[in-house]
C-alpha cells in the first residue's frame, strides 16, 4: 500500500475529516490533502505526529511499503464503519411510515 493510501486509510479509520486531524498535527488541511494525494512527501517530524495522531501507530508504517493482509484487514474495518454509518443515518432519517 502506498503512503498516501495509507494515511488515507488510517484517517478514516479513526473517522477524522483531514481538518480535524490538520489541526492535531498542527498542519494545514492542504498539506494533509497533498499528502494523501501522494503530492508532498511529509517530513520525519510530521510522520511521528501523524503516527502519534493514529492511536501510534508505528512510525515505520508511514515510511515503508504495508502487506497486503494488513491492507485487507484495513479496507475490511473501513467497509464495516461505513456500512454502520449508513445504518445510523438510515435509523435516524427514517420515518415512521417507512419503517
Amino acid at each position: 500500500m502506498s503512503q498516501p493510501l495509507l494515511m488515507r486509510v488510517l484517517r478514516t479509520l479513526k473517522g477524522v475529516s483531514q481538518e480535524a486531524l490538520a489541526r492535531e498535527v498542527g498542519k494545514s488541511t492542504p498539506t494533509i490533502a497533498q499528502i494523501e494525494r501522494g503530492a508532498l512527501e511529509p517530513s520525519l517530524d510530521l510522520k511521528r505526529g501523524l503516527a502519534a495522531a493514529f492511536d501510534n501507530v508505528p512510525s515505520s508504517l508511514l515510511l515503508t511499503p504495508v502487506p497486503a493482509e494488513i491492507v485487507e484487514e484495513a479496507a475490511l474495518l473501513m467497509v464495516e464503519r461505513l456500512r454502520a454509518a449508513r445504518a445510523s443515518v438510515r435509523q435516524t432519517t427514517s420515518t415512521p411510515e417507512t419503517q
